[in-house]
């Protein structure tokens, strides 16, 4: 007599398959036997995604999806499965399907979108924990249908494993979809707060009566990483006095800097005191390395044709208009990583440097050490100091000469030389505790068909490159190098449309 095969080795096989990412494989496990089955759709059916929204067929696509949610006697819904829940609203990319908002806004008054949503918030999903919704930039929360509103608010409340929760491109969140809710890890992602509607009330009522009008507030929710821009208001995160619910420990702060603003939001949050936001273990301040505008210059006609000629004008990274104390807001921080986005490889890296300056060197670094011990910020207790660049390659309409360009430039070490200032910096007492120094470089080609512009990044050799980069820091950071890491990564990473 056979003996049975044991579940649990059952269970790694198709786990394997699940971590290599091989969904074709996965898909024919479940074709195998029963206990196959329910395994391949724990993994098949984990992250579910609903796109192109503003397509005609969107309403047969969510009957669709609602009866495979629902399932049938024979063959079980997968409702129980879902891990991820994405509504994906951004307009699409290609021309010939043109967005409109006025689709997006009937898309969300649909009566099957609200069934799905009451589904995933059924006792019996218990998996479920990640809630994710991605729009154009500047859309506005008002233009949501009030169903979908009370819908998706009655699924944060009632889902109990709702942890995380994703929102992108969206104006004016109202406090209630974040406070009194559970979640531990919130992204937004260019999606702004809407202001404190009780400020003025606040301001006229005094410190002392303040209370009182945040008494029936609810609770922040008990966060544990936060990502905003910059203009996030701080009193969603202020606790009333009193308050029972389990108190905030956001560790990881990350914040997308892209106005002064930025640095003042910091302060506001750092001013919160860690009894309401807990002790900040890691900040990452994130910037743009180049925005460019183009702006229309004028046009010509040409064969018939008008020609516009467009004017590009480079934005550098925000700066602090005042002294930016971020040493003071967090003292229990242990790393502190500055990340530079859409990063040009042709462009000169000095806004980097000089906004880099601005953030790391202190002011109280030209005071005696004797000044800064009766201040109680002598040092920091800082372990990690990052940097991250990304670096993307830009289109080549004037010939493969710019791609030769582009390359040469990204692997000149004079472009690296010019941080040179950090030996200096790093090396004072404010900074004893720094044990390492990271950086992090990340190279997107253009997105294109084979073009020289490809052919010409084909020829970085990421180990080289990483190589030539890690031995010029630690050649001008001698004094750091001697006693302390510094690690250099490097990686190509494509971009697909």
């Amino acid at each position: 007599m056979a003996l049975p095969f044991p579940l649990e080795i059952q269970d790694l096989i198709i786990d394997e398959i699940a971590t290599s990412k091989d969904q074709k494989t996965l898909r024919s496990c479940q074709l195998v036997s029963h206990t196959f089955r329910l395994r391949s759709l724990h993994h098949l059916f984990a992250s579910i995604t609903i796109n192109r929204v503003q397509s005609p067929d969107i309403g047969e696509r969510l009957v669709l999806l609602k009866d495979i949610m629902l399932g049938t006697r024979s063959l079980p819904g997968i409702t129980t499965h879902i891990q991820k829940f994405t509504i994906n609203a951004r307009d699409p990319p290609c021309k010939k399907h043109t967005a409109h908002p006025e689709l997006t806004e009937a898309f969300f008054g649909k009566f099957e979108l609200c069934v799905i949503l009451r589904l995933l918030s059924t006792q019996e999903n218990t998996r479920l924990h990640h809630l994710c919704l991605m729009f154009t930039h500047g859309f506005a929360w008002t233009s949501l249908h009030c169903v979908f509103e009370h819908t998706f608010s009655s699924l944060l409340s009632r889902s109990p494993n709702i942890r995380h929760m994703t929102l992108e491109g969206l104006s004016g969140i109202p406090s209630t979809v974040i406070l009194g809710k559970k979640i531990q890890k919130l992204f937004l992602l260019q999606s702004f707060m809407k202001e404190d509607p009780d400020a003025s009330a606040r301001a006229a009522c005094g410190v002392n009566d303040a209370p009182l009008l945040s008494a029936s507030v609810p609770a922040p929710p008990p966060l544990e990483y936060l990502h905003i821009h910059d203009r996030f208001p701080a009193y969603i995160l202020s606790r009333s006095p009193g308050c029972v619910a389990p108190k905030m420990n956001i560790a990881d702060l990350s914040v997308s800097i892209r106005t002064p603003d930025g640095f003042s939001t910091i302060d506001n949050i750092g001013k919160l005191g860690s009894g309401s936001i807990g002790d900040v273990k890691r900040l990452m301040l994130r910037f743009n390395g180049k925005v460019f505008k183009n702006t229309i210059l004028f046009f010509v006609c040409m064969y018939s044709m008008p020609i516009y000629i467009l004017l590009s004008t480079a934005q550098a990274p925000a700066f602090p208009t005042d002294a930016f104390n971020w040493w003071l807001h967090f003292p229990k921080l242990h790393s502190i990583a500055l990340h530079y986005r859409n990063a040009r490889t042709s462009s000169s890296t000095d806004e980097l440097v000089k906004n880099a300056r601005a953030i790391l060197v202190p002011p109280t670094t030209t005071i005696t050490t004797t000044a800064l011990t009766r201040r109680g910020a002598a040092t920091t207790t800082i372990n990690i100091v990052s940097f991250e660049f990304d670096f993307k390659m830009t289109p080549h309409p004037f010939g493969p000469s710019t791609a030769d360009r582009d390359y040469t430039t990204l692997i000149d070490e004079s472009r690296w030389k010019k941080w040179s200032w950090l030996d200096e910096v790093l090396s004072h007492p404010f900074y004893a505790s720094v044990t390492t120094l990271r950086v992090g470089i990340r190279v997107y080609p253009y997105p294109s068909p084979p073009t020289r512009g490809a052919e010409t990044m084909a020829k970085l050799d990421v180990k080289e490159f990483t190589a030539s980069v890690a031995r010029v820091f630690r050649e001008m950071l001698s004094l750091f190098s001697e006693r302390r890491k510094v690690d250099v990564q490097c990686c190509l990473a494509p971009i697909s449309f």
